[in-house]
């Protein structure tokens, strides 16, 4: 069997993720894997993808790989022309890294199989009326190992822009950010001494939806300036932006820190993570990485998080701030500052480790492949 997955993204998120440790498992048990790039993603270089070859999608050539061995694993879309090539002779697969939230379920016409990396993604496939969707959730890990770990130092703040090229204006910034920040002093990361910090881990992007989120809880965080936000992430200048000015009441209470390549000393340096919203979320990676770092989480009642987050056993589960102006938030903030949290036992739940990964794959490889071996 030779798996080869297609993850055209430019940039490292959650679907990059998943498709790392993929490959990784698929080592694991011994199967021939390999990945297909964009041309303009630089982000696979940061990763040790082991037995995995990496091989941009400008160099593809379909003749090279044996029809009847081969199966084909989308991350994310292709366009229509590498899709009607590949599902006409290959077996095709999609792993839905997006709920059907506001989404077209014809994306996923003509895969012989779609997985979902949620109960909620998986539910929200069937009820679109998405063909041939797997039963159970190809559930993620925490993969703290994927970036490099051995330096230790105190962090410094990197941008927190993440630059699209395609844009005109973003490559002029692109440009001028390096001169800029080269005339200001380096900002070493401080621990909060007093009070807690609220962290922040994730690439701002829509999908998070926290300027919606922080308009809601904003005016109660005004009534704690013990509580700092600590911001690790970078995202486009319009999310930038448009974050920055709703979070501007409490610009004393902000810290942003740009993307760090430690993340597990990103968890070790805040109280408790923070989610944005969940209707678009598919299932938050984010969430496992603190849990496996011994820190709670402070998420919306709602599903893809009530798959996660166990109210008061490893977080705080609260009521969507748009239903009641943030009042449930204070109620689990006011919580959250009694630091309780110190006497769980938070920890990673044993579905979610490497090891269920690889079982996982390997019951569903044995289920639906259609290639014996």
């Amino acid at each position: 069997m030779h798996i080869v997955q297609i993850n055209l993204q430019r940039n490292l998120g959650g679907g990059e993720v998943y498709a790392h440790f993929l490959c990784k498992t698929l080592t694991q048990l011994g199967i021939k894997s390999t990945l297909l790039k964009g041309d303009d993603a630089a982000c696979w270089e940061l990763l040790d993808m082991g037995g995995t070859s990496v091989v941009s999608i400008s160099d593809f050539n379909p003749e090279l790989y044996n029809v009847d061995e081969t199966i084909f694993i989308s991350h994310g879309p292709m366009n229509d022309e590498l899709k009607r090539l590949l599902v006409s002779k290959f077996s095709c697969w999609a792993i839905a890294h997006m709920p059907m939230y506001g989404r077209n379920p014809r994306v996923y016409d003509g895969y012989d199989q779609v997985f979902g990396v949620s109960q909620y993604v998986v539910d929200g496939l069937k009820n679109a009326g998405v063909a041939n969707v797997y039963d159970e959730p190809l559930y993620g890990i925490a993969d703290l190992d994927r970036l490099d770990r051995s330096d230790t130092s105190a962090f410094i703040q990197n941008s927190y822009f993440d630059w699209d090229r395609r844009k005109g204006r973003d490559v002029l910034f692109s440009y001028l950010e390096p001169f800029w920040r080269f005339f200001q002093s380096e900002v070493p990361y401080t621990k909060v001494i007093k009070g807690i910090s609220l962290g922040v881990v994730s690439r701002i992007t829509p999908i998070k939806q926290f300027p919606i989120l922080f308009k809601s809880i904003v005016p109660v965080l005004q009534k704690y300036p013990h509580v700092t936000l600590d911001i690790f992430g970078a995202g486009g200048y319009a999310s930038v932006r448009d974050l920055k000015k709703v979070l501007s009441p409490i610009r004393s209470q902000v810290r942003f820190w740009g993307e760090q390549r430690n993340v597990a000393q990103v968890y070790s340096v805040i109280d408790v993570l923070l989610v944005g919203l969940p209707e678009k979320e598919a299932f938050g990676l984010n969430v496992l990485e603190a849990q496996a770092c011994k820190v709670p989480v402070l998420a919306v009642n709602a599903p893809p998080f009530v798959e996660t987050v166990k109210n008061r056993v490893n977080g705080w589960l609260y009521t969507d701030p748009r239903q009641d102006n943030g009042a449930d938030f204070e109620r689990a903030l006011n919580e959250v500052l009694r630091k309780e949290y110190k006497h769980w036992n938070v920890c990673l739940d044993d579905k979610f480790t490497f090891d269920r990964y690889v079982e996982r794959i390997d019951k569903m490889l044995r289920s639906v492949a259609p290639i014996e071996g």
